[in-house]
């Protein structure tokens, strides 16, 4: 910025007087994938941007550098330039594991490979940490859904969400008539079990010899 000294004609004191127009756009400018960036100076100039906007802002999505000359009316300039950066939005995975058996929970935990930015979350009931110690889903609930956002420090933002379902264990007995195809029968290494009973989850089942002696 240029300065110049001009000399009152009343009292001959020298009063400041700025040559050149100041203005104060950022270094870096972020923003998000998707977005569009708007860059903006002090309105009550004349303005010409890089891309030939001639309003007190410009609207991009290129990343890169962006330029703006600015003039008054009494001549002066001024002229600033920004870099423009568009940032991915937080990637992350949601992952489940048994937390308590006795009292049948789980712990959700959203995962990032990312260490350099801080993140913040926000769960679906309200929950603010990185992870959660959700109630297992059960016969009254058979299904239960869980969805976190997660914004990195530039305010961008990602979602994900994970579904459990409950699943029954019977201790059934299946008999034949129940579609059941084994093959080959008798076998001595590999055998295959076809079963077609619907409405079920997980099944057990148990092979034994001729003896009756379990494998």
């Amino acid at each position: 910025m240029k300065t110049a000294y001009i000399a009152s004609p009343y009292d001959g004191t020298l009063c400041v007087y700025e040559a050149s127009i100041p203005l104060s756009l950022n270094k870096i400018t972020d923003f998000c994938k998707g977005d569009t960036a708007t860059i903006s100076v002090d309105e009550g100039y004349n303005y010409l941007w890089s891309d030939g906007s001639t309003q007190n802002f410009m609207t991009t999505t290129t990343p890169g550098e962006h330029t703006v000359q600015v003039t008054d009316d009494t001549g002066r300039k001024g002229a600033d330039t920004t870099s423009v950066v568009f940032h991915d939005p937080p990637e992350f995975m949601l992952l489940k594991e048994e937390w308590n058996s006795n009292d049948n929970t789980s712990l959700i935990n959203a995962f990032s490979y990312d260490y350099t930015s801080p993140f913040t979350y926000l769960w679906n009931d309200g929950s603010t940490s990185q992870s959660i110690i959700v109630s297992n889903p059960d016969s009254l609930n058979p299904k239960k859904e869980f969805s976190v956002t997660v914004t990195d420090k530039y305010g961008c933002y990602n979602s994900e969400s994970i579904s459990l379902i409950y699943t029954a264990l019977h201790d059934d007995y299946l008999k034949n008539d129940d579609g059941i195809s084994i093959f080959p029968n008798p076998f001595n290494e590999n055998i295959h079990f076809d079963i077609q009973k619907p409405n079920y989850g997980n099944l057990k089942v148990r092979v034994s010899n001729l003896e009756e002696k379990n494998c």
